[in-house]
């Protein structure tokens, strides 16, 4: 049978569903609208009239993000060797509960040469090591700064 646009229509007002959702549900029941309901209940795409459109579309989207940030990983290594290894998801919970630890271990990964870098679900990376080779040159240099002025004072006295 074929699947017309009123049917998809009212389908899609009676489950609240979208056109593409309404469409499979009604071309995988051959046109028949009870058939195509119970389906759609079946894979859990009804929904209810005590979800609002705002709420559904919030769900949808922190789902989105968690599911991305499980995918896109965090990656510390040491010349070919993999120190860390962790979702962007553990990383962000760390920073969050435990700074002291993410900032401790960030500044040791700084000092000691570590790279760091995320590396999307596409597998492109996100090259971080840029702006914390800044971060490590403005250090040593204050660093030189200091050693030479105090290593002058010393020599004054």
């Amino acid at each position: 049978m074929n699947v017309t646009l009123e049917m998809i229509d009212t389908l899609r007002q009676r489950a609240k569903v979208s056109y593409e959702e309404a469409k499979e549900a009604l071309e995988v029941c051959n046109g028949d609208m009870v058939a195509a309901l119970v389906y759609l209940e079946r894979n859990n795409k009804i929904r209810d009239n005590h979800c609002s459109d705002a709420g559904y579309n919030f769900a949808n989207t922190i789902k989105g993000l968690v599911r991305k940030g499980q995918e896109t990983k965090f990656l510390m290594t040491k010349g070919d060797k993999v120190v860390i290894n962790v979702p962007m998801n553990a990383l962000i919970l760390t920073t969050v509960f435990a700074t002291p630890v993410t900032i401790i271990g960030g500044a040791v990964g700084i000092f000691t040469n570590h790279k760091m870098k995320i590396v999307k679900p596409n597998g492109s990376d996100v090259d971080i090591n840029s702006a914390f080779d800044k971060v490590s040159k403005a250090v040593s240099n204050v660093a030189s700064d200091v050693v030479p002025v105090s290593g002058n004072d010393n020599k004054a006295e």
